[in-house]
């Protein structure tokens, strides 16, 4: 089988070996049922085939021949999605580079956002950033040059841009803290509404009001809890809660989409199971490298967060979620994180609990979420996406005007698997019927594009699946014809040895 890249080298030296050798050359997505029917070992050469058609080869004795890797950008790291403020963050590996080589993060008019020079090492890893100060869809590029300035090649960095949502969220303490004090200022300085209550005495409290009315809350009812996203609560409050509380912070996170944030303290690992069903183990580390810069070190509690469960979801390694109903509740396991704005790390907080409060609040009310895996599309290839709904039937209507199919998951009943196979280039879009405003946005671009860490990606999908025990990995030897002269030579000296070592051995004796 022929894919992309293939070495015709490779297919002359089986043809050489092999009589009647058969050729298929592979497209992806067709049907090839018929011209395996009579195939009884395949050999695939080039990059290999797209894993959405590797059920057409199921039951076949396959073997994978390693192509030499890509050279170029093979590796490439990001996030689609951000909110109004961000910053863009790209992280790439490039292999193989000529001495002056550059890469430019460009807008979609051609101004330049932020470069890098490329070093001549076989592997570099390289970082790109940018501001994202403007809410909408864009479509950013990287465009590699050579050391005359010359392009060699230009490929986009589709990105959404969000704008803020205004969250309300509620703090209760048992007593002030510089951890709270810090995470406030940072709440009410991003634009949402909080309200702090610190227990001063056993009846007393001491209220405190950010970008809202005055709204004092003396105990946790229903009703004080009904127009808040999120709610932030310190480990002595949180386990000093009477059932009656318990069961009401239960039922406004069921039922109301509320987000619980536990923060912790030693006290609450040894408790988490049993009050959260979240599950820790205790460690030796009391650091932990922030995902986003792995030069930061972030404090934490010594202690790890098992595997999460079908209904659990870890917050980056430092801090995990559970699904309960509608909402959310959770924990981390950092401490003391009002030491990186003091040492001057701003940015990091802010990307930090950023990421901490859209992970467990509550969004805008709505019947259903789209998820995706972050992947690029491309045209005429499946594109698949997740819809969590807790519609009996939900109807998702493409951009173009027509019904896209969905398929109800098994485990999870209100998780929907959305399948498309793209058209058109360019922004394309899914909606739900129900609700109009729950969008899905997505950029489609050719085939073309992204080369190398298209190859990059195949390679390693097809060996790791024809690596399994019905399927072998292997290089196939190239036969090179050797010239009459060197063949001449090397039999003149072989017979010259067979015929002077015995006399040799024989003279060495006597």
């Amino acid at each position: 089988m022929l894919t992309q890249g293939y070495d015709s080298r490779k297919l002359d030296s089986l043809a050489k070996v092999i009589k009647g050798l058969k050729k298929i050359r592979y497209n992806p997505g067709r049907f090839i049922e018929k011209e395996l029917s009579d195939i009884e070992e395949l050999t695939i050469l080039g990059e290999g085939i797209h894993p959405f058609d590797f059920w057409q080869l199921n039951g076949h004795n396959v073997h994978y021949d390693l192509p030499d890797l890509p050279e170029g950008l093979v590796k490439l790291k990001y996030e689609p999605e951000y909110i109004v403020g961000d910053s863009l963050y790209i992280k790439g590996l490039y292999r193989y580079t000529d001495k002056g080589r550059r890469l430019y993060l460009q807008t979609a008019s051609g101004s330049v956002v932020d470069s890098v020079i490329l070093v001549n090492e076989p592997e570099q890893t390289f970082v790109l950033k940018g501001m994202l100060k403007a809410g909408g869809k864009f479509v950013y590029q990287i465009v590699e040059r050579d050391d005359k300035g010359n392009e060699i090649c230009k490929n986009p960095i589709p990105v959404v841009v969000l704008e803020k949502e205004r969250l309300k969220v509620l703090i209760i303490n048992q007593f002030p803290s510089f951890e709270t004090k810090y995470l406030k200022n940072f709440l009410a300085e991003e634009g949402h509404k909080v309200v702090v209550r610190n227990q001063i005495t056993k009846r007393k409290y001491k209220f405190e009001y950010f970008n809202t009315d005055v709204e004092p809350i003396y105990a946790i009812t229903e009703k004080s809890l009904e127009n808040f996203d999120l709610f932030v609560i310190d480990t002595p409050t949180f386990l000093n809660l009477s059932q009656n509380s318990r069961n009401t912070i239960d039922k406004a996170i069921q039922a109301k989409a509320l987000g619980l944030l536990v923060q912790p303290n030693e006290l609450l690992f040894n408790q988490l199971g049993n009050l959260m069903d979240i599950k820790t183990k205790p460690d030796k580390t009391t650091t932990i490298l922030f995902s986003g810069n792995k030069k930061v070190k972030l404090e934490k509690y010594p202690y790890r967060f098992e595997e999460a469960g079908l209904k659990g979801d870890m917050i980056e390694d430092y801090g995990y979620l559970q699904l309960v109903g509608q909402g959310k509740k959770g924990t981390t396991l950092l401490k003391n994180t009002y030491e990186l704005v003091l040492g001057g790390k701003s940015g990091i907080y802010r990307k930090l609990w950023t990421n901490i409060i859209d992970r467990l609040s509550k969004k805008s009310q709505g019947i259903g979420e789209f998820q995706c895996d972050g992947q690029f599309v491309f045209q005429h290839q499946p594109y698949e996406v997740k819809l969590y709904s807790g519609l009996s039937s939900p109807v998702i209507q493409h951009s173009d005007g027509y019904e896209l199919p969905v398929i109800q998951g098994i485990l999870m009943q209100d998780a929907w698997r959305v399948k498309t196979y793209p058209r058109y280039k360019g922004w394309n879009s899914m909606r739900l019927e129900a609700d109009t405003t729950i969008i899905h946005d997505y950029y489609v671009m050719d085939t073309a594009k992204w080369k190398t860490l298209t190859s990059e990606y195949l390679i390693k999908a097809n060996r790791r699946y024809f690596n399994e025990e019905t399927n072998t990995a292997k290089k196939v030897r190239v036969l090179h014809i050797i010239s009459p002269i060197w063949f001449f030579i090397i039999f003149v000296l072989g017979s010259g040895y067979l015929w002077l070592e015995p006399k040799l051995r024989k003279s060495i004796r006597d």
